[in-house]
């Protein structure tokens, strides 16, 4: 009946049951990941501050050739994510949600891209393992659901690690491809530069073998030089930059390794301690690769850890043979590599840092849950349909529908209210007092920038202004007014004019000099 059903199933339009399967993942991950988008938004000032730097793109023509910064070394990433917002952006404008659309879409584009490479490299099984759980990932969703440049490191992370394949196994002119998805992963995360270690192991892999067979190797130099080239290309803004600005770029990346700040801190002294901390760190941050960013806090994970490893390697070296195991290799070099460059990083991991591995860690629990099924039909259904439950459970749990605490339009109507006391072309400033640390308040910014005459002064650029608006979210400090800002502190009037309450919302203090 099975054999038969398969059968039929290849004959439905072409596509097979996997397939058909396929397609209604995709059809659910869409729902996933657009379903109360706009209500369940935080709309906060890193998504206020990109923005802002879009819209004067098409409202000024001003273009950019830096990107945001980085949370770590202070450090400019490249513009590519400002021009992916660009035309969503324009079409939505004033509202921001042209791009978070984009985002969720092209999360859902992704679901369909990592099934077909998955399918072409390992199988239609193992392919739709993967893709099921890419679907239902809560941590997945939750970066498809909003507008931030890491969200869409998974579809560039996908296609490269596809394109190191073909360039290592059909045609080293993949390897110009290949660095155009790096090139972008690069400009979307700095920690996305592991990733070319795996491209470097792979190269060096193809070479050594082409040097043994006595194949010729001028193509794949040349098509090194071409994917070079590529990479230099995509960060040829940031060069013009940095050349403009004494290097400001280069001296922040060096400060970050040299500065022993974000890999050397708070290690122990001596180079055996210092390995078994580090090797602690590697098995802390294959957990969260691995396992518990798409499982929840796992009592066993360093048992299911190791038995992951053991699988994986036991596959290897049984089926050294068989068309999966370049693509599989790569896998685990891809996934190694990661894990081992973070171990080595001190300071806390985020999810939205390994945003970009997510395919591989995927396709590999597919690779896994087919060698076992291939192994023992029935044990391999009953580790996959456990680990399944399991998987689930947690991630129809943790998914990202509530309605955000203080929507996209709580903060449109407060900045509603503030543009409502200040005049055409008055010169006035605004202050944040929030958990999130965001002084400048840049996503109410957002919304003022949006109303023409009545944009407040660049914080970057202070100036003398007539008004200053303090938002007080937190609720906390008794003297707002006299608050160690330097905002607050350089206003010359500190006596409020006003104090009103947005409903629901902050308390808002004007100031204005008489």
């Amino acid at each position: 009946m099975q054999k038969y059903f398969l059968r039929v199933g290849k004959t439905i339009s072409g596509f097979t049951i996997y397939d058909w399967l396929a397609i209604g993942l995709i059809a659910i991950g869409a729902f996933l990941r657009l379903y109360n988008l706009e209500n369940s938004q935080q709309f906060l000032g890193d998504q206020g501050r990109d923005s802002m730097v879009v819209s004067r793109i098409f409202k000024e023509g001003d273009l950019v050739f830096i990107g945001p910064v980085t949370s770590v070394g202070n450090m400019y990433l490249g513009p590519i994510y400002y021009y992916f917002m660009l035309p969503f952006l324009w079409l939505s404008y004033p509202s921001p949600m042209g791009p978070i659309y984009a985002m969720a879409i092209l999360g859902t584009v992704t679901i369909g891209v990592l099934y077909w490479v998955g399918k072409k490299m390992f199988g239609e099984r193992a392919a739709l393992a993967a893709t099921l759980m890419f679907t239902f990932s809560s941590a997945v969703v939750v970066h498809s659901r909003f507008s931030w440049n890491p969200n869409p490191a998974p579809l560039p992370s996908i296609l490269m690690f596809y394109f190191i394949y073909l360039a290592w196994k059909k045609s080293s002119v993949y390897w110009l491809a290949a660095a155009t998805m790096f090139s972008i992963l690069l400009q979307l995360h700095y920690v996305a530069l592991l990733a070319g270690g795996v491209i470097g192991v792979i190269w060096l892999t193809s070479l050594i073998q082409q040097i043994r067979q006595k194949k010729p190797i001028k193509k794949l130099f040349l098509h090194t030089f071409g994917a070079v080239a590529i990479v230099l290309l995509f960060f040829l803004p940031l060069l013009l930059f940095d050349l403009k600005n004494n290097w400001l770029n280069f001296q922040a990346l060096q400060n970050l390794f040299t500065a022993e700040e974000a890999f050397e801190a708070s290690r122990p002294p001596g180079i055996i301690d210092k390995t078994i901390d580090i090797a602690r760190d590697f098995r802390s941050r294959a957990a969260l690769v691995l396992l518990s960013t798409y499982f929840g806090m796992v009592k066993a994970r360093t048992t299911v850890l190791i038995s992951i490893v053991v699988a994986g390697t036991f596959w290897l070296s049984k089926n050294q043979k068989s068309k999966k195991f370049a693509p599989t290799l790569i896998l685990l070099i891809y996934i190694f590599i990661t894990i081992l460059g973070l171990a080595f990083y001190n300071g806390n991991v985020y999810t939205h840092y390994i945003s970009f591995i997510f395919p591989a860690v995927f396709l590999f629990f597919g690779v896994l849950f087919d060698y076992f099924i291939k192994l023992n039909k029935y044990l391999g259904w009953s580790i996959f349909l456990a680990v399944m439950a399991v998987f689930l459970s947690y991630n129809l749990n943790t998914m990202p529908f509530q309605d955000a605490g203080w929507k996209l339009s709580d903060i449109s109507r407060t900045a509603d209210t503030i543009a409502e006391r200040v005049e055409p072309g008055e010169s006035y400033n605004i202050v944040l007092l929030s958990e999130t640390q965001d002084l400048y308040g840049q996503n109410y910014r957002y919304f003022l920038t949006t109303k023409k005459g009545k944009e407040p002064i660049n914080p970057e650029r202070p100036v003398e202004t007539s008004k200053l608006f303090i938002i007080n979210e937190q609720k906390v400090a008794e003297d707002v007014v006299n608050l160690p800002i330097y905002e607050i502190q350089i206003f010359p009037s500190k006596e409020p004019v006003e104090i009103y309450q947005v409903e629901d919302g902050p308390d808002i203090y004007v100031l204005e000099t008489k």
